[in-house]
């Protein structure tokens, strides 16, 4: 059980708090581990959410899709981050996204209500952990202000130039890795993938930017 703790301690909500109080936090918050394949729906839009997700292995995405079944990702999630805070702490709220396992995934559950309220075994770590929870909020609401910027410019180059020069500054780099195949790139920014394919294409033929597979490279002219 100590790796499973060690894997936890290293996560985003655990950060700074010693793997030996990690141990007893987890069973204090009713902590509980489950195993999600690929492509399987970890939660659903439309449900009451009232714990925080923890992805101890692999990736969720969160995802929006229209009646018509007309798709669009969100954010992605890896390995150490957490997920599902915003709505948990928002008692009255349903979930508005799917949250869908990209690949097999190991996620412990934390129960929100246990996590928020005073400590009734004393854990040492308890308000380092809200402190942590605050902070990760602040910056998923940062995160999605900037997907907001990116993807309410007019045209898809525009988007795509706002997205990968924020990829960018993120990665201090002109050399950067983006997380998405072509396709989970479209959905992201809401544009057609033919349309963005061909957008790539002549960026590369106008000198601004290179590409192999997941690897760009933003050129100055």
């Amino acid at each position: 059980m100590e790796n499973e703790y060690r894997t936890a301690e290293s996560t985003e909500l655990f950060f700074g708090i010693p793997v030996e109080d990690v141990e007893h936090m987890i069973t204090c918050l009713d902590g509980k581990k489950k195993i999600y394949h690929a492509a399987q729906t970890v939660w659903r839009a439309g449900e009451k959410i009232t714990q925080v997700g923890i992805i101890l292995s692999g990736k969720v995405y969160l995802e929006s899709c229209d009646f018509w079944g007309n798709k669009s990702i969100i954010t992605e999630y890896v390995s150490g981050n957490s997920f599902g805070e915003a709505y948990a702490l928002a008692k009255n709220d349903c979930q508005v996204f799917d949250a869908v396992a990209k690949e097999d995934s190991e996620i412990l559950f934390l129960d929100i209500a246990r996590l928020t309220s005073p400590c009734q075994k004393a854990c040492s770590g308890h308000k380092l952990l809200i402190e942590n929870l605050l902070s990760t909020v602040a910056t998923k609401a940062r995160e999605l202000s900037d997907k907001m910027n990116h993807i309410c410019k007019r045209t898809t180059r525009e988007k795509l130039i706002s997205y990968l020069s924020g990829e960018a500054r993120k990665q201090r780099s002109p050399i950067i890795h983006i997380p998405f195949n072509r396709q989970e790139l479209a959905d992201y920014l809401s544009v057609e993938r033919c349309a963005m394919s061909k957008e790539l294409h002549k960026m590369k033929r106008d000198g601004l930017i290179d590409f192999n597979g997941s690897e760009f490279v933003l050129k100055m002219n």
